[in-house]
């Protein structure tokens, strides 16, 4: 990436507004910058963020991640949880919130179907995606989810449950992109730390550094 190109996590930040009330346009203000497998945004693509005050405090969430854990570790982690919240989209999984927001925006998901990358999509999860972008950002709970141990598994999905207020989250290993992306990379993730930071970390989370930003 040039170094005078902003990264998508932090374009999101930086292109959604400063207040509620105001319109948004397209992928682009929700972490997808690139736009060659997308189609070009269009007017009929903008809605207005008044009704979802949520969305507009997670870009306020995520500048201020950004700004705790630095650009490259927010934006990898954001990458991450912009997959999952879409792939959790694309097979209507856990989408009480999402299908709230979406029928906010007047997209009823039981009369419309929209592909993951459609604004109205990014919109609704763009809050869960940046309280997941703290979670998968913080090598403590990064620590966590890399045990080989199985009740730390437990305690990592209880926490995604509950900073999601997801009570009904309990992934299946075979499908969950979450659960597949624990067991294939947060391991070497979590080895390719130096063990010095780890330990700095842990003792941040114990005064809950990260929690208290989501």
């Amino acid at each position: 990436m040039p170094a005078d190109a902003a990264s998508p996590a932090a374009e999101a930040a930086r292109r959604l507004p400063a207040g509620a009330g105001s319109r948004s346009t397209s992928t682009s203000a929700f972490g997808i910058t690139d736009g060659s497998a997308q189609p070009t945004a269009t007017p009929a693509d903008q809605f207005d963020l008044a009704p979802l005050p949520e969305v507009v405090a997670a870009a306020h969430r995520l500048r201020r991640l950004t700004r705790l854990l630095g650009e490259r570790r927010t934006e990898e982690a954001f990458q991450v949880a912009l997959h999952i919240t879409q792939r959790w989209a694309e097979r209507r999984d856990f989408g009480h919130h999402r299908d709230q927001r979406l029928c906010m925006l007047g997209y009823d998901p039981d009369r419309f179907w929209l592909a993951a990358w459609h604004p109205a999509i990014l919109a609704a999860t763009y809050p869960d995606t940046v309280t997941l972008t703290g979670l998968l950002a913080s090598p403590y709970w990064l620590a966590v989810a890399a045990s080989p141990a199985h009740i730390d598994h437990q305690r990592f999905y209880a926490e995604v449950a509950r900073r999601l207020d997801l009570p009904d989250y309990q992934p299946c290993t075979g499908w969950d992109p979450l659960a597949r992306w624990i067991d294939r990379h947060a391991p070497q993730q979590d080895h390719e730390r130096p063990f010095r930071l780890r330990e700095e970390w842990r003792r941040c989370e114990a005064t809950d550094i990260v929690g208290q930003i989501e």
